[in-house]
């Protein structure tokens, strides 16, 4: 696209919100380098639970200073309000001057800002909770593979079963808060057409007796959501087939 277009702004997400995959950063900055392009990075699925001190995948990756924009909701792991970015210092003035979601967005008040101080010193000192998460993440989606469920496309705390149409999604969904189970259903425009999928998201402070839940329900709907046969299941055997 650089190539054809020329040079602009790539724009990618650290930690794919839908599906938990992780971008290749390093190669994508490596590209917008090569095409004079600007790069803006979204670490909202990765400020917190990922890199030094919870510093997100450009400093885990030592890309902070090589990324123009980086921006990240502080509604997920913060749990607060609102959101930042960094930008080149050149354009900082600019940015105030010229954005209309900058310009009309209401402050945050003064206990807002103590609060998200007080995540962020909680934050930095909770590679405990990280490593937990991060051992959550690699349970569950090796007992998932391990059941059926093709959950290939993401290796993250975010897991997405991708059943297809929005019916079959309403099915999964059913069965799985029938046994107590709650996730986020995502449909078109959120996804492709006929890609509608539940989003599992995991947190450092699951028990392992809530997890065996998880993996016990998965396993007992399994025969009657057929993961086996979704439409990503199929796409992935054929590729398989192909190579």
């Amino acid at each position: 696209m650089v190539a054809k277009n020329g040079p602009g702004i790539v724009v990618v997400d650290s930690v794919y919100s839908t599906t938990g995959a992780l971008c290749p950063l390093v190669e994508m900055v490596e590209v917008a380098e090569q095409g004079a392009c600007m790069i803006l990075v979204d670490e909202s699925h990765s400020l917190g639970t990922h890199g030094p001190e919870g510093a997100g995948l450009c400093a885990e990756l030592g890309l902070t200073e090589r990324v123009h924009f980086i921006t990240a909701s502080l509604a997920k792991a913060f749990a607060g309000r609102a959101g930042f970015f960094t930008a080149p210092a050149h354009m900082r003035h600019y940015i105030f001057c010229t954005s209309f979601p900058n310009i009309f967005s209401s402050s945050l008040l003064p206990h807002e800002i103590a609060g998200l101080a007080a995540t962020l010193d909680l934050i930095r000192h909770s590679d405990d909770a990280r490593a937990r998460l991060h051992a959550h993440t690699r349970r569950l989606r090796a007992s998932l593979s391990d059941l059926g469920y093709p959950i290939h496309q993401g290796s993250q705390q975010i897991i997405a079963l991708e059943s297809g149409t929005e019916p079959d999604t309403m099915v999964l969904r059913d069965r799985l808060e029938e046994r107590n189970v709650f996730s986020s259903m995502f449909c078109a425009p959120a996804t492709s057409s006929k890609r509608a999928m539940m989003r599992l998201t995991l947190n450092a402070g699951l028990m392992d007796s809530e997890l065996d839940h998880v993996e016990a329900v998965a396993r007992e709907i399994a025969p009657l959501v057929k993961p086996w046969d979704w439409p990503i299941a199929r796409r992935a055997r054929a590729g398989q087939a192909d190579s």
